[in-house]
């Protein structure tokens, strides 16, 4: 390790700052960082008297460096009574501030807090926990504490995101400050003001939690069977209420991930497939006509395509894997690829076979992905005259 450094002592007092130890400080109201002590590696005796013109210049370099020093007198056996620096100290916030140039960036953060808690004081925990949240956002403030400000006064609105009367708030805005809205309006408004068992803010969960209203989901499917066609269409979108009342002589659905597979899918006598693109049973779960039915989900050879899979068979216990197998992961490997680790579902997977979740433990642990559409179509056909000989 260095010694007498001044370049690590700036850059770990720049890091209290960036960690925001020196905001929570002023919001508890200044009483325990400053005076500020970062110390110094003092070197022994031997490691002086050995190397004393590097010492030498790392002070020299340390006392150069324009950092507030302190300094202790030793006495040593061979070099008598020298005066050395221990470390840097900061006797105050402002002069922290002035030394590292974080008087600006401070300065804003303050004006910020004051008005943020003047509006809402119950957020004084939240930005002690979350220091940073404010200078994250600090383009964003003003709008935010008025979309908050709304909110609180009209709680589930019922109305459409388009329809907010803020100046200034646009839907963009909302859609790309979900995250820190959530969080500020979970802290803001009483539990009976939002769904608090909505945890995915994307692809209108936000609006759901905070009672807005949403477009209804359409439900794409594909008729494998001419004879089954409805007013001649074989590929069809119906809103949410009308798929879950719709009355068909399908005897097997097939619910597949990409859109790719969906538009190859072959057609095959009194069957049906539905483009999941990732809804799965979400939007799935209230059609209970299609219990009646022989269900087949098919996804990715991947950790996520199996946990979809398991989420599927929560709502919908029939549901039978279509080429999802170890047969076929073999069959195809090499039209397989990585995945990366970083996307590999960890969670827990409840509802797959025995077979099913061997499979799903060899794909994580080899990082296996096998894309759906890459089977090709040929070997689908295949397996479907197993189904329907």
């Amino acid at each position: 390790m260095r010694y007498y450094d001044a370049d690590a002592a700036r850059k770990k007092a720049l890091s209290l700052y960036e960690r925001g130890a020196v905001q929570v400080d002023y919001l508890q109201g200044d009483t325990k960082l400053f005076p500020l002590y970062i110390r110094f590696k003092r070197p022994s005796e031997r490691v002086i008297r050995s190397d004393f013109e590097l010492i030498r210049k790392a002070i020299k370099a340390s006392e150069s460096a324009g950092l507030p020093l302190e300094y202790q007198t030793f006495r040593f056996a061979a070099l008598g009574q020298q005066r050395l620096p221990v470390g840097v100290v900061f006797e105050t916030r402002e002069t922290y501030l002035k030394i590292l140039g974080l008087e600006e960036r401070f300065d804003a953060f303050v004006a910020e807090s004051k008005a943020v808690l003047e509006a809402f004081p119950s957020l004084h925990f939240l930005l002690i926990k979350k220091p940073k949240l404010i200078e994250n956002h600090s383009d964003a403030w003003g709008r935010l504490v008025a979309v908050c400000r709304y909110l609180i006064a009209h709680p589930n609105p019922h109305i459409y995101l388009r329809e907010l009367p803020i100046e200034g708030v646009d839907t963009k805005f909302i859609a790309s400050h979900k995250k820190v809205l959530d969080l500020l309006l979970t802290h803001l408004l009483p539990a009976k003001s939002y769904d608090a068992t909505i945890a995915t803010l994307s692809n209108g969960g936000f609006e759901a939690k905070y009672g807005f209203l949403t477009p209804e989901p359409m439900i794409r499917f594909r008729l494998l069977d001419p004879a089954d066609a409805i007013a001649g269409q074989m590929d069809l979108s119906l809103p949410k209420s009308a798929f879950d009342r719709l009355t068909t002589q399908v005897e097997r659905i097939f619910v597949v991930e990409n859109l790719a597979t969906f538009l190859a899918f072959p057609h095959l006598p009194k069957s049906m497939v539905i483009f999941g693109s990732g809804y799965g049973a979400r939007y799935l779960k209230d059609a209970r006509w299609m219990t009646e039915q022989s269900l087949y989900y098919w996804g990715d050879l991947d950790s996520h395509g199996f946990a979809i899979l398991s989420q599927f068979r929560t709502v919908f216990p029939n549901t039978h894997s279509f080429i999802m197998d170890q047969h076929t992961a073999d069959r195809f490997a090499h039209l397989a690829v990585e995945e990366p680790k970083e996307k590999r579902y960890e969670g827990r997977v409840e509802s797959l076979s025995e077979a099913e979740r061997r499979l799903f433990e060899t794909l994580r642990h080899k990082a296996f992905r096998l894309e759906q559409e890459r089977i090709p179509i040929g070997y689908v056909q295949e397996r479907l005259c197993i189904i329907a000989p």
